[in-house]
Order: C-alpha cells, then structure tokens, then sequence
C-alpha cells in the first residue's frame, strides 16, 4: 500500500534519529512509537488513515529502524530522544500513541513530561515493572537468515506476501554474506528485558504521578498478562479507562490496523 509520508531526519546527541511524518501542519498531532525490535514502518496503513484528522509523526527509537544505534539502552534514554524529537518539530501539545513497549514508553514520558501530551493511548504494553516476560528466551532472535524465506518462517508470513512495502520487511537489511540480518541492534533485547523487571515500587509511582487521560487497549488474545492483571494494574491510574480489543493479536499495528482504527475512532482520536 502507497502512503504519503515524508521522510525527516533530526539529530540527537551525534545520532542520527529518524521519523516519518503524515498529513499537513496545523492539525492535531499524534506521536507514534514502536514497540521491540519495530520501526516507523508498522504504521504506515495506520498513519495513512489518520492523516485525515492529524498530523502524524513516527519515530525510529534508537538501535531500531533507520535511526543510529547507541552505546546503551534504557527507557529513560528513549525518553529523553522522545521529547527532543517532540520539541524539535514543535509537536506539544500532542497525543502520544504508543505500541507494546512503545505504550509502556508512553508511561515512563507521560510521567516525567505531563506538559507535553493531552492524552495517552497505550496499545497493549504496561507500565514499566507491572510486567514481565515469563518464558527464559523471550523475545530471542536468531542473528540473520540465508534468505528471505527462512525469514518468512521465523516470523510466520507468507514469503509470498513479504512485498517491499510489508513492515516486516523493514525488519531486515542485506547482510554481508549475502543474506539477511536484522535492522535493529541485538543488545536492544537485553536492555528490554533489564526495564521490564518486576517492580511494584516503580509502577505504583507512575501510577500516582499521571494524571493525564490514559486510554489502554488491550488486545484480547495478548501474552501481555492476562485480563484480570491488567486490570488490576489500570486500577491504581485514576485517569485510565481500560478497552479490550477482542480477537486481537498482539502485533495489532502489522497484522490488524484495521482493529486498531476502528478502536482510535470508538474512544474519539
């Protein structure tokens, strides 16, 4: 599918932080955010719906997409890359959308700069320390493929169906040795995994500190924690109303934007 997106490249700190933007000026503007290991291209299908009522703008976080990678990870480093990239583009004040881990970056930015956004939509991803992964090799990738059909089994399409415009073939750069490798830096992973450590302490002071509106999707058939945790969790935030999404996947931005829409449109975006 073609979209009209223009390709916007700032730099931050030395590194190279790339973005992709819908829409004209002047309309309302929602920040997109990947989760791991995405890039701006999930949203494309997406964004190009919502260019109608906003100007959109996605962002590559660092170590992922075509943004450079850094010499380490944290939640409060993508932060920081966030809000400049924000300011840079004079996007404040703005709706924050973000996708599994990129929702719970919306928690940790919602927290430290309330100024900034009017509103948080949190798409299956929960506040830093509420969750972790409960399997050892979570989120595990093997470092490159022979070719693009042992990359369509690995993350279950069709090669057939891997066009260049599929996001998930944005995943993916030609390697050295003539295959694929991924996009992404592999020590993301780590890093990931470190900041989604249970820790009730952390996610009960996020909880007390947002007052911003905070809408959770949940999608029905998500690995992130089961219905009666989430809701557990939502209860301690005073401005969030919780929505389940049903017969939804996790990868709802690349499998279903379709869902994901019609849920934007039923909660007013």
């Amino acid at each position: 599918m073609r979209t009209v997106a223009t390709d916007v490249v700032l730099r931050i700190d030395g590194r190279r932080v790339h973005c992709r933007r819908w829409g004209p000026p002047g309309r309302h503007p929602l920040l997109l955010v990947h989760g791991y290991p995405g890039h701006t291209r999930i949203w494309d299908r997406f964004a190009a719906e919502m260019r109608g009522r906003h100007s959109v703008v996605a962002v590559d976080l660092a170590g992922h997409g075509e943004s450079d990678w850094a010499d380490d990870y944290c939640f409060d480093g993508w932060v920081a890359d966030l809000h400049a990239v924000a300011t840079a583009l004079e996007l404040p004040p703005f709706t924050f959308l973000g996708h599994s881990m990129g929702a719970t970056l919306g928690f940790c930015f919602t927290e430290a700069h309330p100024e900034m956004l009017d509103r948080l939509v949190a798409v299956d991803g929960l506040p830093a320390g509420a969750w972790e992964p409960t399997t050892p090799n979570a989120g595990a990738l093997p470092p490159g493929f022979a070719d693009l059909h042992a990359f369509a089994r690995c993350v279950g399409v069709d090669p057939a169906d891997l066009t260049p415009d599929h996001p998930h073939r944005h995943l993916v750069r030609p390697g050295a040795d003539g295959g694929l490798v991924w996009r992404h830096d592999l020590a993301v992973r780590d890093a990931v995994l470190r900041e989604l450590r249970f820790d009730t302490v952390r996610w009960h002071r996020t909880a007390a500190r947002i007052r911003t509106p905070v809408t959770y999707l949940r999608c029905g058939l998500t690995h992130v924690g089961d219905h009666r945790q989430t809701a557990a969790v939502l209860r301690h935030f005073p401005t969030c109303d919780l929505v389940t999404i049903p017969d939804s996947e996790h990868s709802l931005p690349t499998r279903r934007p379709d869902l994901l829409l019609a849920a934007v449109r039923r909660i007013g975006l």
